[in-house]
Order: C-alpha cells, then sequence, then structure tokens
C-alpha cells in the first residue's frame, strides 16, 4: 500500500489528488498479496496442492502460493508428543510390580494380558505408533491364549452338563 502511495504522489505530482488506476493497481496487488502470503510455525510444514494435486511441502517460515491455483491442504504438525505412565514401587525384570507379580506368578495367561494392556495403553492416544519386535508377540504366545480360552469354555459346558445330568 506505502508503494501504491509513492507511485500515485509521483504520477499526480500532489499528496492529495489520487489516481484512480493507480489506486485500484494497488488494492488488487496489496489483495493478491495477502492471499498468497502464507506463514507456517517453526514445528509446522504446510501440504500444497497444485490444481488439487500435490506439489510440495512448505515451511516453517514465510512462504507464497499462488491463490486459486493453489491451495493448503492440511498442515502438519512435526512435533514429538510423548505420554507420561504412572511409576510403580519396585519392577520386575519383566516390568511388573513386585507387588499388582505374587498375582501373576500362577497364571501366565494373566502375565500375557498384562502385556496386551501395556501395548494398548500406549497406542490408544490418537497417531501413536509403537513398534513391537517379533520375539514380544512370540513371548506373548497370542494364538495359544485363543486356544486356552476356549479350552476353558469348553471344560466349564462339560462340568455344567455333568452336574445337570443325574
Amino acid at each position: 500500500m506505502l508503494a501504491g502511495f509513492a507511485v500515485n504522489r509521483v504520477i499526480q505530482k500532489d499528496l492529495f489528488s489520487i489516481n484512480v488506476s493507480c489506486a485500484v493497481v494497488t488494492i488488487l496487488l496489496s489483495v493478491y498479496t495477502e492471499l498468497a502470503l502464507k506463514i507456517a510455525k517453526q514445528w509446522e510444514r504446510a501440504v500444497v496442492l497444485r490444481l488439487g494435486r500435490f506439489h510440495r511441502l512448505k515451511g516453517p517460515g514465510m512462504f507464497f502460493i499462488i491463490p486459486i491455483v493453489e491451495g493448503i491442504a492440511q498442515v502438519v504438525d512435526m512435533r514429538i508428543r510423548s505420554t507420561d505412565f504412572n511409576s510403580e514401587s519396585t519392577l520386575t525384570k519383566d516390568t511388573v510390580p513386585v507387588n499388582a507379580a505374587k498375582h501373576y506368578e500362577s497364571n501366565p495367561v494373566a502375565m500375557h494380558l498384562r502385556g496386551m494392556n501395556m501395548l494398548f495403553e500406549g497406542l490408544k492416544e490418537k497417531g501413536s505408533v509403537i513398534i513391537v519386535p517379533s520375539s514380544a508377540l512370540e513371548t506373548m504366545n497370542l494364538g495359544a491364549i485363543g486356544g486356552l480360552a476356549a479350552l476353558s469354555q469348553v471344560d466349564s459346558e462339560k462340568d455344567r452338563r455333568e452336574s445337570s445330568t443325574p
């Protein structure tokens, strides 16, 4: 806008009279600049689409887009977020509290369920990713848990039938 006023003064050679064409051009350029100028924060990246297709990632800082032809589809937050876990008094090698451990000592299925619950607690945050080595899945013996559950259900139904039959 200031540059437009300066050009107007040079053209008109008067501070108070306005050249209409110069004013229109100045207003159009200022509106175009306002639509084209974008700013991304230090931890953000802007996804720029040109005519609906991915064109580039921009940011951090100031950048320009071509209005109408380009647009910002989404601003991606690049910050790393951490999740707090409640501390336990003393943990065993398998990250089980020494005391919630006496209960797990005689029941390996409960220990596997605790391991799966720890994975669930880590994944329930939106956008979380946990990399689990395949050896951890093998030690959890996930296929055997389903088999044990089915076996206990069959045994309980068998016991129920035997107790109801004279």
